[in-house]
């Protein structure tokens, strides 16, 4: 191990440290009530703290859902779209740089939660904004 982590490991640290934060989800809390596409490890949180359902959380007997977010991330953003529309979902949430997230953008460069990651969203998705220094600002986008 280094002496001292990172830039890549300190943006990580520091994503872990503020995404799951009650301040974080307060504005995600603010919106309508609806069922929220956001990671496995970020929605136990979600679900615990603000009005909103999730897809699926880290629990092994929720196997089909958990499969669909990780085909979901590292897939493309038409394969998301089907999802979304399958499963009725009103928001997707990321926080770029959440350690769960480093899994998509290695495993799958060109998938739907890197393109997302860089801004690029598709046309099915309508941006959210959230307030001026939110964990990954502007990570949150309503499914339309």
């Amino acid at each position: 191990m280094p002496d001292k982590p990172n830039t890549r490991l300190q943006a990580v640290g520091r994503a872990n440290g503020r995404c799951p934060t009650l301040a974080a989800l307060r504005p995600i809390a603010r919106q309508p009530r609806g069922y929220v596409l956001t990671f496995l490890d970020l929605n136990p949180r979600l679900i615990a703290v603000t009005h909103h359902d999730g897809v699926a959380g880290p629990y092994h007997r929720n196997e089909a859902a958990i499969l669909d977010l990780v085909r979901v991330w590292r897939g493309s953003a038409e394969n998301a779209r089907q999802m979304v529309a399958r499963r009725g979902i009103d928001y997707v949430l990321i926080c770029p740089g959440l350690s769960e997230s480093t899994m998509y953008s290695s495993g799958a460069p060109k998938g739907f939660y890197t393109q997302l990651a860089k801004g690029e969203v598709p046309a099915w998705l309508q941006p959210i904004p959230l307030p001026k220094g939110s964990p990954g600002c502007g990570a949150s986008c309503g499914a339309s």
